[in-house]
């Protein structure tokens, strides 16, 4: 069966990463509204390590909602990989990750994948959820993918956040709507951590151009180091610019060492 195409939300009022007070504000008198963005104040604000950091955040965004688990997709390359785990039972987590780490989802495959294809938060029935999970994806604990959320950065999808539920809870549209300004909010914590979450936008060598000019070389000894023409040099710190969304290589140095991106 595939999946459906109609997210909870209004496409007409896109979410866009805001102010995290006036967000609460806003969500003010909505428990789990609140819970959701407590939960990623949390992640903003006291970041200890992005493996206690992010199974916090999926425990405390799957609490807020009353679901079982989550999990934390990755992009690696054109895939989603499942890198981090999170449920209450240690049984189930196991399990979980187990079934998980193995897959690699492309861009639309199963729920995770359908919203880092569309950048938007997609909901799932369970009914529909039983039907539209890919082959050889284990289900321990009667597990069901529920709601899927992408961090964003801008346009770049840096995540999915997928969490799990046993049985059937719908999410209203406001929900739908606060899981969206969450994955934005979130976004910006996670564009300040590419190295550590392996999220570089550049390819390796441009990495490697870029390191090579944080230690002061010219870009013709960049290109004598790596043996490849000044133009072709020229051509990576232009593709550099544009992915880093800077106008020359000092700003491109200090955006990647903020960024973890080089040392």
């Amino acid at each position: 069966m595939s999946l459906p195409h109609e997210p909870h939300h209004d496409r007409r009022e896109p979410h866009r990463p805001g102010g995290l007070g006036r967000v609460v504000a806003e969500a003010d008198g909505d428990e789990p509204a609140t819970a959701i963005l407590l939960a990623v104040a949390q992640t903003l604000t006291a970041w200890d390590g992005f493996e206690r950091a992010s199974e916090r955040l999926l425990g405390e965004l799957a609490g807020a909602l009353g679901l079982a688990a989550g999990a934390l997709w990755l992009p690696a390359g054109e895939a989603l990989v499942a890198s981090s785990v999170w449920s209450a039972s240690e049984d189930v987590r196991s399990e979980l990750e187990r079934a998980l780490k193995p897959v690699r989802l492309a861009p639309g495959d199963s729920l995770p994948g359908s919203a880092w294809q569309r950048r938007e938060p997609i909901h799932l029935t369970l009914s529909t959820a039983e039907d539209s999970a890919p082959a050889g994806r284990g289900r321990p604990g009667g597990l069901r993918g529920h709601v899927a959320v992408p961090v964003c950065a801008g346009e770049e999808v840096l995540g999915v956040v997928e969490l799990y539920a046993r049985s059937h809870a719908d999410l209203s549209a406001r929900l739908i709507g606060v899981l969206g300004t969450a994955g934005h909010l979130l976004g910006t914590v996670f564009a300040r951590r590419r190295g550590e979450l392996n999220l570089s936008p550049l390819t390796a060598r441009e990495l490697e151009v870029l390191a090579l000019a944080a230690d002061g070389l010219t870009g013709r000894r960049i290109a004598e180091r790596l043996q490849i023409s000044p133009s072709t040099v020229k051509t990576h710190f232009e593709h550099i610019f544009r992915r880093l969304g800077v106008r020359d290589r000092t700003s491109a140095v200090a955006q990647a060492i903020r960024g973890g991106l080089i040392a």
